[in-house]
């Protein structure tokens, strides 16, 4: 049995102190975000042995400024004062050492590196190097948005936070690995009959979560090249699109039946009857209980 101390906590049995541990400020939850997590946590100072990681991870330092020494096969240890929105990048593999003399304030961004929900390519279209102390705005702010949805709704838009996670990939692979071969697209985007079967899939679903994989994997494409295809062929992100379509629906299920509010909801995929009635409220300027009264 061990009693806390604050961030610090004592052994009942020895009462030797032991060393502190990390606090959770915020997280997504369990499975919803496919191919990744994020944790918004301060760490306690620690010196890390030797070893690697078996996810890529993004590292957005967002507290008090903190003295960081990383080393790393082939390299002399590099030694900064992390500042906040400064961005530490650790690939996958890569075997590395690190220090930190006080309490650290993070975002990291898990990305898987394999397995079917993976939205970072694998080797030698994966990152190749590990960077320190970045100076790199974009993906310091699509951190700060992802833990943003984390923070209203760890259940929320899978879509909204996998489309942020592909972008944060597409920057990762171009800005600090090696870039795939440019994708020979049907010109205009999809091509048409792929596109027919999507726009079914999607209706034929809309009541369950839709992922960008799972979509890709429909199309045939990697998540970055279905993303690009599919706006070219519809002038929309896959999560407008979707978002869009479950708003008709929704309108359409409020107008011909007599269906709560929170049934709705549900069966056009919302994750909460809260987020439903955002979401509406921005498609339509009217709740969703305003709208059925003036148009049912």
């Amino acid at each position: 049995m061990q009693e806390h101390l604050g961030r610090k906590r004592v052994s009942l049995a020895t009462g030797e102190l032991e060393p502190p541990v990390a606090e959770l400020l915020a997280s997504s939850s369990g499975d919803s975000w496919k191919g990744m997590r994020l944790d918004h946590s301060t760490l306690p100072p620690t010196e890390r042995q030797e070893g690697y990681l078996t996810h890529h991870s993004v590292v957005v330092h967002v507290g008090p400024k903190v003295e960081f020494e990383a080393s790393w096969p082939g390299k002399r240890p590099h030694v900064t004062e992390l500042h906040a929105g400064a961005v530490t990048i650790i690939p996958a593999g890569v075997p590395y050492r690190a220090r930190w003399d006080a309490p650290w304030e993070v975002i990291t961004v898990r990305l898987s590196a394999e397995g079917p929900g993976a939205l970072m390519p694998t080797a030698p279209r994966g990152l190749l190097r590990l960077a320190v102390a970045a100076g790199d705005p974009l993906l310091r702010d699509l951190a700060f948005a992802l833990r943003k949805e984390a923070q209203e709704d760890p259940e929320g838009s899978e879509l909204y936070a996998e489309a942020l996670g592909s972008a944060m990939v597409a920057h990762l692979i171009r800005q600090y690995g090696t870039p795939a071969p440019a994708a020979r697209l049907h010109r205009g985007g999809l091509p048409k009959r792929r596109l027919k079967d999507l726009r079914d899939y999607v209706e034929a679903h809309l009541g369950a979560p839709l992922h960008l994989p799972q979509l890709a994997a429909l199309a045939g494409r990697s998540v970055r090249q279905f993303a690009r295809a599919f706006k070219e062929s519809t002038a929309l992100t896959p999560h407008q699109f979707v978002l869009l379509r479950r708003i008709e629906r929704a309108k359409a299920l409020l107008t011909s039946t007599n269906l709560p509010v929170a049934e709705i909801a549900a069966a056009c995929g919302f994750a909460s009857q809260s987020r439903f009635a955002s979401a509406f409220r921005r498609f339509t300027r009217a709740t969703p209980s305003a709208y059925r009264s003036t148009l049912g």
